[in-house]
């Protein structure tokens, strides 16, 4: 025997299935089952003389000093990721994750993420950064490089608010899309209060641009574009049509295609109204949508992000939020 903790040959190992939401209780409970059936093999295997011990190599393991208080201690300026994994790592049987307010210490045992990220364009590319793909289910992910972040949001569509039930107990009042370098500037405290003031959505501060829209897209879109966009408008949305041209004059735009809305009566009638029109305006481009590959539909959804809620103002919450760009 040895003396030290986890120290000494190994006589007995088994495999256990880690799962992404797993915390300490859940691996707790998987190493004590395996645990409790490695005992009946090991007092078996020493009765018939049959045990073979393994030297450990302690130049692949790893150690951690003894864990104190401070270390379960959150600090909400810490990722949306960061605090899930934290207090899944100290679940009970352990002291629990805590944070201290007004005075009093409150320990978290249970969170729910809330940011789910998702690779976009998964289609085109066999590296994977994100467990969520927007090439699984109905999806355009082969569009990405003229719709670009817009595929994300076709999956989101999709695959999660068209079904009347997700399959995984999804009762989320609010989704939307965020970049990796755009993304809204708030706390989780404003999240609380988007039920609590019946917030509809929220977008970024609408960004001023000199002398226009249409100029500033100038380098982006071509005539031809914003010809094939506006045919596609009166033909499937003419009500809006009308107002296009407006907005084109306008000095304030939103930008980025990043939106949080209410997931039934928003953010789906949003996309409902959107995608045909995308959809047909990649139709009548030229040359065609599929020669081309410049992000130029995920340019026209900037324009009609600002064109529908503009138009909607008047009827729907709509509250705004500094957005953190990353460069």
């Amino acid at each position: 025997m040895n003396e030290g903790a986890d120290t000494g040959d190994i006589i007995s190992q088994k495999k256990i299935a880690i799962k992404y939401e797993d915390d300490a209780a859940a691996l707790y409970a998987k190493t004590l089952e395996a645990g409790c059936t490695q005992l009946e093999e090991i007092v078996s295997g020493f009765n018939n003389g049959e045990l073979i011990s393994l030297q450990q190599n302690i130049s692949v393991g790893n150690s951690w000093r003894k864990r104190g208080k401070t270390d379960g201690k959150i600090d909400w300026r810490m990722s949306v990721r960061a605090i899930y994994n934290l207090v899944r790592a100290l679940a009970k049987p352990y002291v629990g994750a805590h944070f201290e307010y007004q005075g009093l210490e409150y320990k978290v045992w249970k969170v729910k993420e809330i940011v789910f990220p998702i690779q976009v364009g998964a289609d085109n590319c066999s590296t994977r950064i994100a467990d969520l793909l927007d090439n699984k289910g109905e999806n355009i992910s082969y569009k990405n490089g003229n719709y670009s972040e817009l595929t994300g949001l076709y999956w989101i569509w999709k695959n999660k608010l068209c079904c009347r039930g997700t399959g995984d107990g999804d009762n989320r009042q609010y989704y939307g899309l965020v970049q990796y370098r755009r993304m809204f500037d708030f706390s989780a405290d404003d999240l609380l209060r988007l039920a609590d003031n019946d917030v509809d959505v929220v977008l970024p501060y609408p960004m001023p641009y000199e002398p226009n829209i249409h100029a500033h897209h100038e380098r982006y879109l071509k005539e031809e574009d914003w010809n094939a966009l506006l045919a596609a408008l009166k033909e499937l949305q003419p009500e809006y049509a009308d107002a296009f041209s407006e907005i084109l004059e306008q000095q304030y735009f939103y930008n980025y295609n990043i939106i949080l809305a209410k997931k039934k009566i928003v953010l789906r009638e949003y996309c409902e109204w959107l995608f045909p029109i995308l959809e047909r305006a990649e139709e009548l481009s030229v040359p065609r949508g599929n020669e081309r590959r410049d992000r130029y539909i995920g340019y026209m959804g900037e324009t009609l992000e600002t064109l529908y809620f503009v138009k909607k103002s008047k009827c729907l919450n709509i509250v705004h939020a500094e957005c953190r760009l990353i460069v």
